[in-house]
């Protein structure tokens, strides 16, 4: 087998089992930015080259078989490796983040910002002064610099950002709220 090839093997293991951690296909290919159809041809076309069912298809999910199961148990411990081959190769984040968020707001996307800089790390933080970015629904009660916010809508609602303008990765993340605000 050559490295094409074994790159082809390791990315249907790879999305096999995205598949049963999500217990449906359409749930990992949305996960994946693969179409539903896509991921299903995928493990339909690797089934019948092989020889290997590795799914058991229902209206309610997908459970492996049991040769499916032995195939995912393997390829767990090939994505074991490959997080620590990652970690030998990124060994520490190049960026970290510590991000506090009022507890009555819900921030669309924020794991397309972590898809779009996955070697940074997003912590949260429960006191807004010692985050490097706060998104508050009151005005900060210390002293700071900060941006007011009004969203639109039918209910409108007043935010007040805070960010250290001194730590970049912070300044990153400010500029995406504010776009994810504006859209």
């Amino acid at each position: 087998m050559n490295i094409k090839q074994k790159l082809a093997l390791i990315r249907v293991m790879l999305y096999f089992n995205a598949i049963l951690r999500k217990g449906k296909i359409s749930k990992a290919a949305e996960e994946n930015g693969i179409k539903q159809g896509n991921l299903s041809h995928l493990i339909t076309d690797f089934e019948k080259s092989s020889g290997i069912l590795l799914l058991q298809r229902s209206n309610q999910g997908v459970i492996p078989t049991p040769r499916g199961l032995k195939i995912s148990r393997l390829t767990e411990q090939l994505e074991q490796s490959l997080r620590e081959l990652e970690k030998a190769v990124h060994p520490e984040p190049r960026g970290s983040i510590k991000f506090c968020l009022a507890p009555d707001l819900n921030l669309k996307n924020l794991s397309q910002f972590q898809k779009q800089h996955p070697s940074w790390e997003i912590s949260p933080c429960p006191v807004p002064e010692n985050a490097d970015i706060a998104v508050l629904t009151r005005a900060p009660d210390w002293k700071c610099e900060y941006t007011t916010f009004s969203t639109g809508g039918n209910v409108s609602q007043k935010l007040w950002i805070v960010c250290r303008m001194d730590k970049p990765e912070a300044v990153t993340l400010y500029d995406f709220i504010i776009q994810q605000l504006l859209s």
